[in-house]
């Protein structure tokens, strides 16, 4: 009974100990993390917790030690685990609290100091980061490019970004499935990296985070997102977010769920930027939405749910289909908000240019969705089976040419060797012919066969 008490005591201990790295490890504007920077700045309390934590793991290892030493000849095998597992369970308890310990005490009466540090570093971070490399992104999505077979219309009307801050603005498809599909063929054909935005939660997971981080995903702030257009990079932006890549049955497909939303035509307005419409189709004709679990409960928007999507059978395996429209400048509207800078009307300017440059926007990525639709339509290779019989078919005609081409040189030398000796054999029996004819005698003519010419 004491040693299990012992046992499940220094596990817990170092649950309170994973718990306090997770949460300290999250993004600065995540709650939870601001508010344990407070408590540790402001009280001793954690510090003095820690200290009593490696105390107590202190303890119990001599415990656990003794136990060990006090086993009987031939303790079970059970017993033995049990004791070893809590030694070590304490050992990493006490090196966990003693560098949590430190944490806390860097962090008492530092607040703003650590807040500005975390900050500082999420910046220096957005900043300095770089690209992968195409070869390397290249065959981690060669057999998802083999399946859907990516096609791209509006390559020539993309600007140079190396001379315009470009904001790519898309319609988001079921699950977001179509997004690595954008972001590769357009650094491919364009040597543009697009550094996209994504939604809060992406950067709570430890692990998840990480990825997304490493494929240049920032977390979509409007101050993440100045930071970004500032340093010249190419910026992806969903205004639909989460209620696009989570629709549910009922909307249809491609609709595009952007609600009043004007942020992204804010920022593209007070900066100047330029907008590129941009979408996608072929990913929700593909996947199959069995049921919507509401998720109301857990987040608090009521008519969000989470889709229960079947995915394709090779058989079902649609071809994706990507455009890119005419490019939509803000820099009159910049001079028009610029004009009344300072003043009590920018407001309500501002509000005004956004919404323009946002209809302008959504017009025209609809026009695009219907451009597509119809492109996707007339298209003969759409369905993978049909691809994959086109390919087959053309393989096919290549080896039959390259075999014919082989038999026609092998004929062709054949025949040309046969003709050879047809036109060097006659005559020889002619010249018998003659010889006889003339009046030789049997031992002239054997004379002239044997001479006769091979």
């Amino acid at each position: 009974m004491v040693t299990d008490l012992v046992h499940w005591l220094l596990v817990a201990l170092f649950g309170v100990h994973a718990l306090f790295v997770t949460v300290f490890f999250l993004p600065i504007h995540f709650a939870p993390k601001r508010m344990l920077i407070k408590v540790a700045s402001k009280t001793r309390l954690p510090i003095d917790a820690s200290t009593g934590a490696i105390a107590v793991s202190t303890a119990l290892f001599c415990w656990c030690v003794g136990q060990l030493s006090s086993l009987p000849p031939e303790p079970t095998a059970d017993v033995k685990t049990g004791i070893w597992f809590s030694i070590w369970m304490a050992v990493a308890n006490v090196f966990s609290y003693g560098g949590m310990r430190h944490v806390c005490y860097v962090c008492y009466h530092n607040e703003e100091t650590i807040m500005q540090m975390e900050k500082s570093a999420a910046t220096r971070d957005i900043v300095e980061w770089q690209p992968p490399k195409l070869e390397a992104l290249g065959p981690i999505l060669a057999p998802y490019k083999w399946l859907v077979s990516p096609q791209f219309f509006g390559f020539d009307r993309i600007p140079d970004a190396k001379k315009h801050r470009l904001l790519f603005v898309s319609n988001h498809s079921l699950w977001g499935l179509e997004m690595p599909l954008l972001i590769e063929g357009l650094y491919r054909e364009k040597n543009i990296f697009l550094r996209g935005l994504g939604a809060h939660f992406h950067f709570y997971l430890p692990g998840h985070k990480q990825i997304f981080e490493m494929m240049g995903a920032v977390d979509g702030t409007r101050p993440n997102t100045r930071l970004m257009l500032q340093k010249g990079f190419s910026v992806l932006v969903y205004p639909g977010g989460t209620r696009e890549v989570l629709k549910n049955s009922k909307v249809q497909k491609y609709e595009l769920m952007w609600g009043n939303r004007v942020g992204f035509a804010k920022i593209a307005v007070e900066e100047g930027v330029t907008i590129v419409p941009t979408c996608s189709v072929g990913t929700e004709d593909m996947l199959e939405i069995l049921k919507d679990v509401p998720i109301d409960w857990l987040i608090g928007k009521s008519s969000l749910t989470v889709p229960i999507i079947k995915y394709p059978t090779p058989a079902e395996t649609e071809r994706v289909y990507f455009w890119f429209g005419d490019p939509v400048s803000t820099a009159e509207e910049k001079k028009q908000l610029d004009a009344v800078a300072g003043t009590d009307a920018y407001d309500g300017k501002l509000q005004e240019l956004a919404e323009q440059v946002r209809d302008k926007t959504k017009a025209a990525i609809e026009a695009g969705i219907k451009e597509l639709q119809q492109r996707q339509a007339d298209d003969a290779g759409r369905m993978l089976p049909d691809r994959v019989k086109r390919t087959a078919d053309a393989i096919k005609a290549a080896i039959t040419d390259q075999v014919e081409r082989s038999l026609g040189r092998f004929t062709g030398g054949a025949s040309a060797s046969q003709a050879d000796e047809q036109e060097t054999q006659p005559e020889s029996v002619q010249d018998m012919g003659d010889d006889g004819e003339d009046g030789c005698t049997g031992e002239e003519e054997g004379s002239r066969v044997r001479r006769r010419p091979v």
